[in-house]
């Protein structure tokens, strides 16, 4: 009989179980002290050429450039985050849709009723100036007028 200290995985209902019943589980499997020893012995034989050959894929693997669908230019480390960007994602909305790939709002060229023009994301700026003041101030002295 074994008693429930010895048991790996233990129910508490069972207080004894018979030896024949018992299921021994590893849970981690290790390796043999030979098999550690050889690794070793042949890491430390062929180091400089295992690291050159890592070095050698890493310059092959890291550094090629891909361009995407999209337009867009990646690396293959750097394949994974690109698909999930925002950026990825617009750009291809874009193309979708029939427009040129790198078009976003911000960068649209906007005119204003001022006489001037300016980007979307200038827009602030513009509103600023002399010229788009003046207008406003034109334009709210006219209703005042008609009032």
């Amino acid at each position: 009989m074994i008693q429930k200290e010895n048991l790996f995985l233990f129910h508490p209902s069972l207080s004894t179980i018979n030896e024949s019943e018992v299921v021994y589980i590893q849970k981690n499997p290790t390796r043999s002290e030979a098999l550690i020893r050889a690794q070793r012995k042949y890491y430390q034989k062929n180091k400089e050429k295992l690291t050159q050959n890592q070095l050698e894929y890493n310059k092959v693997y890291n550094k090629v450039v891909i361009s995407c669908a999209c337009g867009d230019k990646y690396t293959r480390a750097a394949k994974f985050h690109h698909m999930k960007s925002t950026r990825h994602a617009t750009r291809m909305q874009n193309i979708k849709d029939g427009k040129f790939a790198g078009e976003t709002k911000s960068l649209s060229r906007v005119n204003c009723s001022c006489g001037g023009h300016y980007l979307y994301k200038d827009r602030h700026q513009h509103f600023r100036t002399k010229k788009h003041i003046k207008y406003i101030n034109n334009i709210a002295q006219e209703e005042i007028k008609e009032i």
